[in-house]
């Protein structure tokens, strides 16, 4: 994993994101970008979703007076992923055990109106809870092929809601391409509808 992509998301699992309404940039410029000169954006993976992602950064870029060109001397690499989040069963609890080589404990709740007790009952019920949130995450890389150097790099990233990827991925396009060409650090931004 990328030491930028990791801090975004460890910031996200943190409290940035929420659920699909916003996002969270962070974006690094290494190199001053050669003014007026043409970039061209691809996708790693030429799926249906990423084309249109890659589409849409293109519109993005123009608007913002960017010269994209095929067979221009920087590329602009995207990359779209899910990071899967982690959920954790859990389970009813009538106290607590330890040990070491010399001395054992066992704290037992034999009565309890809050928790869980061997005579009060069942205070909680057992299940699932988020441990870490699922992630949408549109990375975004500038090179100079020919100098073998990265210009810039960025990542947008949002909590996975209902509307999957399809329906997030989308709306990242906008707040990274906002961020093309400088530094931003780990800004919160509001989602476009």
């Amino acid at each position: 994993m990328r030491p930028l992509s990791l801090a975004l998301v460890l910031l996200l699992v943190a409290g940035g994101a929420r659920a699909g309404d916003s996002a969270l940039v962070s974006t690094t410029l290494f190199r001053d970008l050669p003014p007026g000169t043409a970039v061209s954006v691809e996708v790693y993976d030429d799926s249906e979703l990423n084309l249109r992602v890659r589409d849409d950064f293109v519109a993005a870029l123009e608007a913002r007076g960017v010269d994209i060109a095929e067979d221009a001397p920087l590329e602009l690499m995207l990359d779209l992923q899910v990071r899967e989040g982690r959920l954790e069963v859990t389970e009813p609890s009538l106290g607590r055990a330890s040990s070491n080589v010399s001395d054992s404990r066992v704290e037992l709740n034999v009565l309890s109106n809050r928790e869980d007790s061997v005579l009060g009952g069942r205070r909680s019920d057992p299940g699932t809870r988020v441990v870490r949130e699922s992630l949408v995450n549109l990375n975004a890389q500038l090179r100079d092929p020919g100098a073998r150097e990265l210009l810039w790099q960025g990542d947008a990233s949002t909590a996975m809601d209902r509307r999957g990827l399809d329906g997030l991925a989308p709306r990242l396009v906008a707040p990274l391409a906002d961020s093309y060409g400088r530094s931003v650090a780990n800004a919160e931004v509001r989602l476009p509808q």
